[in-house]
């Protein structure tokens, strides 16, 4: 005998059964064309699907902006963890890629297809990081050019 409980495990398509058609996390708006979006964590495209959802799979990513002292820079890569399954806030282990873009993009092919952890979403994990880091690039300032007779006097002085 055990001295261990026993936990019953569920799986991911039944729990997908039981929470699809309501849960806390659905976004949908009244008299829209029926596109169903989910907030859930884990969930990188925050689509309302089973291959998306971060809680009914077993193995889920999150892509989101790296924060240090309240500044953006780099993207941090989630990934759900089998140690500690009860419990959603443990499980999950981040780790922060801040070495640029090419490095970042690297890590994310690494965690996914050499691991052999979600090979569907690599192309969505990238898609999202590139995204992420095109937001956090510094925007520059365009010159205004004037032409005609304005554009000369601003020229002479």
């Amino acid at each position: 005998l055990s001295t261990f409980p026993r936990v019953s495990k569920m799986s991911s398509s039944l729990a997908w059964q039981i929470m699809r058609k309501n849960n806390a996390f659905i976004v949908q708006k009244r008299g829209g064309d029926g596109v169903r979006f989910s907030r859930e964590a884990g969930n990188i495209v925050n689509k309302h699907s089973f291959k998306y959802s971060g809680i009914a799979n077993e193995q889920a990513i999150t892509i989101d902006a790296h924060e240090v002292n309240d500044k953006e820079f780099g993207v941090s890569l989630g990934i759900k963890t089998r140690a500690a399954r009860k419990s959603p806030k443990k499980s999950t282990s981040t780790v922060g890629l801040t070495g640029g873009a090419r490095k970042t993009m690297r890590s994310i092919k690494g965690y996914t297809t050499t691991t052999h952890y979600r090979k569907d979403l690599e192309k969505v994990a990238l898609a999202r990081a590139s995204k992420i880091l095109l937001a956090q690039k510094p925007k520059k300032q365009k010159e205004r050019k004037m032409n005609g007779r304005r554009g000369l006097r601003a020229r002479r002085s």
